[in-house]
């Protein structure tokens, strides 16, 4: 995901910690509330005692290979060694997404806050939707306590979908991505912009589940490339 885009999910989420006028008298729907819960319930998550971590990097950006160490501090801020600039910020904004997925959120303070409701029980292969009615027309599909589907918007000129294919096991009964992919359109269900197939897997050390690698596939205007890294000799700082 390239700083831009980055940029605007971001600014995406922040949006969406405000309500749109028309959801304000909205009342939540118990069920869709209860469903959410759950997956709450169900996502391998770092407790808020989460000290951080330092690791040895190798990194595959556009068929070249780099070294490194990286380091995720208690405040999930995320410091690379990497001289070569697209590389490091290609790592740095994928490890901060990877970890920010991480951290602890109540639901209450999370998608709770909004007036969910449910869609119609339509068969769905990715489960149930779930709307949020937010200021960024978010919606879920969940099947067995977990997101299966994302779809939501960026303003006007781009909306993603994330599409989660596969998960793996985190502590009992919590659940971690495996593979997934995201995306972008343009405006409202557009042209096809970019699509990224990841693949993730982690590693338990302590307490806690880390991230041990990445690889992604991107195929957008103008041709594919794929990009990656592993993380060995993790050790947490304190």
């Amino acid at each position: 995901m390239s700083g831009k885009r980055l940029l605007a999910v971001l600014l995406v989420l922040a949006a969406a910690a405000w309500l749109p006028v028309a959801a304000q008298d909205r009342q939540p729907d118990p069920k869709a509330m209860a469903l959410m819960r759950d997956v709450y319930a169900h996502r391998e998550t770092w407790d808020a005692d989460f000290p951080g971590f330092e690791a040895r990097a190798t990194i595959f950006h556009r068929d070249r290979e780099y070294r490194g160490s990286v380091r995720v501090g208690p405040d999930y801020a995320v410091t690379t060694t990497l001289k070569e600039l697209e590389p490091e910020r290609w790592l740095r904004e994928t490890l901060a997404s990877i970890v920010g997925h991480r951290r602890a959120t109540r639901f209450e303070t999370g998608d709770g806050r909004y007036p969910l409701s449910l869609g119609p029980e339509d068969g769905h292969p990715a489960g149930r939707l779930v709307l949020l009615h937010d200021a960024t027309q978010s919606s879920y599909r969940v099947r067995d306590g977990e997101i299966r589907q994302v779809n939501r918007a960026a303003g006007r000129r781009l909306r993603f979908t994330i599409d989660v294919l596969e998960t793996q096991p985190g502590e009992t009964g919590r659940r971690l991505p495996r593979v997934f992919t995201v995306s972008y359109f343009e405006g409202d269900g557009g042209r096809l912009q970019k699509t990224e197939t990841c693949r993730e897997t982690y590693r338990k050390v302590g307490a806690y589940h880390l991230p041990e690698s990445r690889h992604q596939a991107i195929a957008e205007d103008g041709g594919a490339w794929s990009a990656g890294f592993r993380l060995e000799a993790h050790h947490l700082l304190r």
